[in-house]
């Protein structure tokens, strides 16, 4: 099978220094091994880019096919989160980072900051569109056993964004917030399913056939948010919340047959116990999960789907069935 890759470098891909010597064992060893690569250069200044470094980065991944799989050089990439993100939709992109940029020597430490924050947007937020063959997936039922059945998927997709941004608004704080929005689908899906009379006597069953319909327990949001602090050196706190939004218990689509969103906070305190156990690292560690003692966090489960006919009408109904979660805990 032939393999084709574009590798982005900034500057002239054939200079004698180490990151690009690097670059250029990597394309050679993947040409011997059969793959095609074409190796780009970009004009501009990097990693601090200039509106021509940006142009260049962007009309380079214009140029290229949807679908084409890309390594851009982490000096090139962490400057431009901005076009990673744009192309990132229909472009697989892999970055290849030699070292952090803030932490490059002799850094004006506005530059160091601003680095840091640029290359960390670059490889946390990014697009994504997968399509899938033969995917395998739960259907939301369970065999006799009790063990969830799962399913080749003829074909089938998952397209959306991930983000994960820190922020560090004092010394002893940190803000960590992630999302992953996400539009899951099956292109067509078949089961069959129990079939009763509008008396609830059963009269056989049917084979159901959806369109575009979501995947079992494949939530459209999730969002985090976590607040760390360090009081003291040896000290931390954390208080974790995240949310889920509901999911589909099977692939049928019916909007009966679902998990209830919820949002589910964790607190965490680690405490260093270094001054008094001379070895190793120990710690003491404590968390409050489900701090606020939500009841309806039912975050998975299983159905029983039917279709309920009245002359020659059916209508799809069923059962949902949930595992709950564990009330306000300690674990330590």
């Amino acid at each position: 099978m032939s393999h084709r890759l574009d590798f982005i470098v900034p500057g002239d891909p054939a200079q004698r220094t180490g990151g690009y010597l690097y670059d250029a064992r990597i394309v050679e060893e993947l040409r011997r091994l059969g793959w095609t690569v074409d190796v780009h250069g970009l004009p501009g200044r990097f990693p601090d880019a200039d509106p021509t470094a940006r142009d260049a980065l962007h009309a380079t991944l214009a140029a290229l096919p949807a679908g084409r799989r890309v390594v851009i050089d982490g000096l090139a990439l962490g400057g431009l989160p901005e076009v990673a993100i744009e192309h990132a939709g229909r472009l697989p992109l892999v970055a290849l980072v030699h070292h952090p940029l803030a932490d490059e020597r002799g850094l004006d430490p506005v530059l160091r900051r601003c680095l840091l924050a640029s290359e960390r947007a670059a490889l946390a937020a990014g697009l994504y569109a997968m399509e899938f063959r033969d995917e395998i997936a739960v259907t939301g039922e369970l065999s006799d056993f009790g063990y969830p059945i799962r399913r080749n998927l003829p074909e089938s997709s998952r397209r959306g964004l991930e983000v994960e941004l820190e922020l560090d608004p004092a010394p002893a704080w940190r803000l960590v917030t992630t999302a992953n929005l996400a539009r899951n689908r099956i292109d067509t899906w078949r089961q069959s399913v129990d079939v009763y009379d509008a008396a609830g006597e059963w009269v056989g069953s049917e084979l159901v056939t959806v369109r575009d319909t979501e995947p079992a327990l494949s939530p459209a949001t999730i969002l985090g948010q976590r607040i760390e602090w360090s009081p003291t050196d040896g000290l931390w706190l954390e208080l974790a919340a995240r949310y889920v939004s509901s999911s589909q218990l099977d692939n049928l689509g019916e909007e009966r047959l679902a998990t209830p969103s919820y949002t589910w906070v964790d607190l965490s305190v680690r405490w260093s116990l270094a001054r008094w156990i001379r070895f190793g690292a120990p710690r003491l560690s404590v968390r409050v999960a489900n701090l606020l003692d939500e009841e309806r966090v039912w975050a998975s489960g299983y159905s029983y789907p039917y279709l309920v006919r009245d002359g020659d009408a059916a209508t799809l109904d069923g059962i949902p069935y949930y595992y709950p979660q564990a009330p306000r805990h300690v674990v330590a």
